[in-house]
Order: C-alpha cells, then structure tokens, then sequence
C-alpha cells in the first residue's frame, strides 16, 4: 500500500475487510524478486530496503541470467541460490523460492527457505484434469477420448 503502483484492493478487502490504503498496510508482504545478475549483485542493498518483508528466487529466470539452462541447477546457480538466502537469514528477511512441485519445494524448505510455492498454477490444472480424465474413462470402460476418433 506504500509506493507507487496501481490500486488493486479486491482479494485483499476479502482477507482484511477494507479497502482504505491505512488498513491494508499492516496486512500485506512486500517481497523483491532475485532473478538477475544484477540482482545478485545487489543482494545487501535489496534486503536492506525498508519495509522489504523478502526476497522471491525465480530460479529459471536467475540460471539463465547466470548463463545456465533452467532445469539443468549447477554450482554456479546453487551457491547464488544459497547466498540469497544467506542474505534474507542476515536481514531478518524472508527467503522464498518458486518450485515447480512438491519434492523440489521440500528440498528447499530442508534448506531454510520459508515462502514456497508447490507447483505451478497452469501445469497443476492440466495434470489433474489429465489424472481425473484417466480415472473416469478407466472405471467407466469407455475408450480415452483419442481412441474413439
């Protein structure tokens, strides 16, 4: 609610119950992604940015600003994920990760990062559909949707 961006208060007003600036200024996280070169360069002077609650790896993004193929990790990729948060823990600071599902994201809380998404919005609807569209045409006996062409 402080700075300047556009004003978009719908999903908070649901949580917090209002929509005045005042009130949802205690009752939002402010969070600076880490996916650049750049950006791990500044690492210090972005975690000590006041009312910065952390900082949110995108990890494909930061491997191919590094030069690496998303996907693929290596030193190089890892060491600046460790130092990102290395950097939240000496701040007082959030670290947070994008996974992409439920191992990669236990692998990352193991290592002390404490805002996680578990999957992609996207990729976790279709593989759902899929799972429950092989679940209903396997107990119905109907041929998949394919094979009936």
């Amino acid at each position: 609610p402080h700075g300047n961006r556009s004003y978009g208060p719908i999903r908070a007003q649901q949580v917090v119950g209002s929509s005045a600036p005042s009130d949802l200024a205690d009752s939002v996280v402010c969070f600076a992604m880490i996916e650049t070169s750049d950006g791990i360069d500044r690492l210090e002077q972005i975690a000590a940015t006041p009312g910065l609650d952390g900082l949110y790896i995108g990890p494909a993004d930061l491997a191919l600003a590094l030069g690496r193929t998303p996907g693929a990790g290596g030193e190089l990729l890892d060491n600046a994920i460790t130092r990102v948060r290395e950097t939240c823990d000496e701040h007082g600071i959030i670290p947070g990760m994008h996974c992409d599902g439920g191992e990669s994201a236990r692998s990352f809380a193991a290592r002390g990062f404490k805002l996680i998404t578990v999957g992609v919005d996207s990729s976790l609807l279709k593989s759902t559909l899929a799972r429950e569209l092989a679940a209903a045409t396997d107990q119905a006996h109907v041929p998949a949707p394919e094979a009936a062409l």
